[in-house]
């Protein structure tokens, strides 16, 4: 066991090697960095020190909450949250209800729990965090929620959604997912899945 939690750290270190040499724009983690939602203190310490080496090359980190990230305690903040506090990357993820879904633009200056979305250069990009059986809601509720945000903001050149879900009929044997009609419904808002 020992030798796999080696060979994933080096494997997690040589990408973010390669990022940094092809001298990437961003990194967008669409959930589940880690695997379990009891991390242990090396497997944090090893997450951390990975991260900050994009961070010291101005090479944002944005990640929303995968189905492993969640807490464990209600009142517990996420590992994902904690990296976010410490600026070690951006989480983002939607503000909803059980009727409404906005995104809530991400100050730097301010970075708060989280935010919806935030603006590189000429990209936008949008959070949806895990949502389980309510994807599909809230995925229908997502144009309306980005065209606010265009309305507010301004259209950006590019829209990228993060999001962590299956999409059906993707993976061999995998029953379930989003199916793709629903994800049509985000082709005049969204530019990158």
């Amino acid at each position: 066991m020992e030798l796999r939690i080696q060979d994933m750290h080096y494997s997690f270190l040589q990408t973010i090697k390669e990022g940094i040499d092809h001298h990437v724009d961003f990194v967008l983690l669409c959930g589940d960095l880690f695997h379990h939602k009891n991390v242990t203190a090396q497997t944090l310490n090893h997450a951390e020190q990975g991260l900050v080496q994009f961070s010291s090359h101005n090479i944002p980190v944005i990640f929303i909450q995968g189905n492993h990230d969640a807490k464990l305690y209600k009142q517990d903040m996420t590992w994902l949250e904690y990296l976010h506090r410490k600026k070690i990357g951006i989480l983002l993820q939607a503000d909803v209800s059980e009727t409404n879904l906005r995104f809530n633009e991400y100050n730097e200056n301010n970075p708060s729990a989280h935010a919806g979305f935030v603006d590189i250069g000429k990209f936008r990009i949008f959070g949806l965090q895990y949502s389980g059986q309510r994807t599909i809601d809230r995925l229908q509720q997502i144009p309306e929620a980005i065209n606010k945000v265009n309305d507010d903001f301004g259209k950006a050149d590019f829209t990228i959604l993060m999001g962590h879900f299956g999409v059906e009929g993707h993976i061999p044997g995998i029953t379930g997912g989003v199916p793709e009609d629903v994800l049509n419904v985000l082709s005049d808002s969204v530019d990158y899945l």
